[in-house]
């Protein structure tokens, strides 16, 4: 399975739980919407990487009189947003981020909350994000930056070097603040701004579950469950409970980057 198919199944298969534990991305949502300039209301807005419509529901109450798309590559994210009671006025697809369906030139803003990391080709989905948007529309969105998860694949190649096989981080390899900007080049008035939390879990099972629920488990680490990959899982965790472990939990670190700018 590809990296765009592992994408859509696991984000679709998160879709009931993702509201009961998606804390940190629905703050980091609550920091994008407070970014927005809420004077003007005849607009068009696109939400890409919509999930569950968290951002939806305010974009409604904050612009009345805007036109709102929502676009998510998992089905299960759209049905499950797209079928809430307090969202009635937005049209939402299933779609692409790297592929977008809209006309050159259509929005005023483009807002993506914690969704661009999971593009395959960045570049591809950051030249879909400028043709979309009308000249002098504005973009913001969110993603989780390098050092996301640095303990879960320090553990991982750690446990790699102990065993004597492979090392591989078992992580996605987010990029970093340098190159996202870079990436930015053709927008005016970037700007990008970094966020690091610290998140704390009972134990690094716990964590597991956490990533699981939320649809990034297939991503982040391999599921297999022969001998070999038990016994890696075995001592990452040790790895892991040992060296990042305080106040009698561990500990994960979220690399967040929010970047703004204007076509």
């Amino acid at each position: 399975m590809n990296f765009k198919h592992r994408t859509k199944s696991s984000f679709s298969k998160s879709a009931l739980t993702y509201d009961n534990i998606a804390g940190l991305q629905f703050k980091i949502a609550d920091i994008l919407v407070s970014m927005l300039d809420k004077s003007k209301c005849a607009l068009k807005i696109l939400d890409v990487g919509t999930g569950t419509g968290y951002l939806i529901d305010k974009l409604e109450r904050i612009f009345p009189n805007a036109k709102i798309y929502a676009a998510d590559i998992a089905f299960g994210m759209v049905k499950i947003s797209s079928a809430k009671k307090c969202i009635n006025r937005t049209n939402f697809i299933q779609a692409d981020a790297e592929f977008l369906p809209y006309k050159n030139d259509m929005f005023d803003i483009l807002i993506s909350n914690s969704a661009y990391q999971w593009m395959e080709n960045y570049s591809r989905g950051i030249n879909e994000l400028y043709r979309v948007i009308k000249p002098e529309g504005k973009f913001i969105f969110s993603m989780f930056g390098g050092e996301t998860l640095c303990e879960l694949g320090s553990s991982f190649i750690e446990a790699h070097n102990t065993l004597g096989t492979q090392p591989n981080s078992h992580c996605i390899d987010f990029i970093d603040e340098k190159k996202l900007i870079s990436l930015l080049s053709k927008f005016k008035g970037v700007d990008v701004r970094k966020i690091t939390e610290r998140i704390y879990y009972d134990n690094v099972e716990s964590l597991l579950t956490y990533l699981k629920s939320l649809g990034s488990h297939n991503h982040l680490y391999g599921s297999g469950d022969g001998l070999g990959n038990r016994r890696l899982m075995n001592k990452m965790k040790e790895v892991y409970a040992k060296k990042y472990f305080e106040n009698n939990k561990i500990f994960a670190t979220y690399d967040i980057l929010i970047a703004q700018g204007q076509k």
